[in-house]
């Protein structure tokens, strides 16, 4: 599933937030986030091979999460020109993939990593089952943030000085964190079955949209992924005023608009 494709200036947009972060702060070092589970080996090989940078893979823990597959982390160089040519290469291998965002921290890269992989599963209340979560998935980031509490939102961002994301319509937006350069170990963040629906809730309508696309290849080829994605929102809000309240049925809704 893609989201918009990454205008011309969005590269230079960031380095200069990312520059402006570094500015009489040398002990600060930008980091990309960068996710592959929902592609093939292709994108992740091209992100690894554009630099060399130091990097670690967050799902190194589980069985078969190859790099090129998985949540990595990347150290990019602090050198202004030297980061400018890095967000722009990584930019410009995956624009239009909900797989990118930035962070700065005073953090090591082994101590973010440390930290951020305890973010790549949650356990569920009551019935303590644990799930791999996509932290690295543009189109969940921010409903991931919303769902947790202020403690739980305080422990994530913890150890970033600013999370720089890119959204559906391949706009930067960010959110500040701590600044806190070390952290204690994380558990698997917990969330209560309200917390877990409202996260659903939010990735229901990329499902939705995905199905909508298999059953009607031809649907929207004018349309950019973030106004599809609005229009299956709208489908969906429409769906559940009507007494729609099974994910079945508003499928079903959703379908039957798709074929009108």
């Amino acid at each position: 599933m893609h989201i918009d494709a990454f205008p011309t200036h969005l590269a230079e947009a960031i380095t200069g937030k990312l520059q402006h972060e570094l500015t009489d702060q040398p002990q600060r070092q930008v980091y990309a986030l960068v996710d592959h589970l929902f592609r093939s080996d292709q994108v992740g090989q091209q992100v690894l091979n554009v630099k060399r940078w130091p990097y670690i893979n967050l799902l190194d823990h589980l069985a078969g999460a190859k790099d090129p597959q998985s949540l990595l982390l990347l150290a990019l160089p602090d050198n202004p020109d030297a980061l400018s040519a890095a967000v722009a290469a990584l930019c410009k291998v995956c624009s239009g993939l909900p797989m990118l965002s930035f962070m700065v921290s005073r953090a090591s890269l082994s101590e973010l990593a440390s930290h951020l992989r305890a973010y790549t599963e949650v356990k569920l209340l009551p019935d303590d089952e644990a799930y791999v979560l996509r932290l690295g998935d543009n189109r969940i980031q921010a409903a991931y943030l919303a769902c947790l509490d202020a403690t739980q939102r305080a422990a994530l961002l913890a150890p970033m000085v600013t999370w720089i994301r890119i959204r559906r319509d391949a706009q930067w937006e960010e959110t500040r964190g701590g600044d806190v350069p070390k952290t204690e170990p994380q558990s698997l963040p917990l969330l209560e079955a309200p917390q877990w629906e409202a996260l659903f809730a939010a990735g229901w309508a990329d499902d939705v949209l995905f199905q909508v696309k298999e059953a009607k290849p031809d649907i929207w080829r004018d349309h950019m992924p973030s106004q599809q994605y609005a229009t299956v929102t709208r489908w969906l809000r429409e769906a559940h005023q009507a007494g729609h309240l099974t994910p079945e049925d508003q499928l079903n809704y959703c379908l039957d608009l798709a074929s009108t």
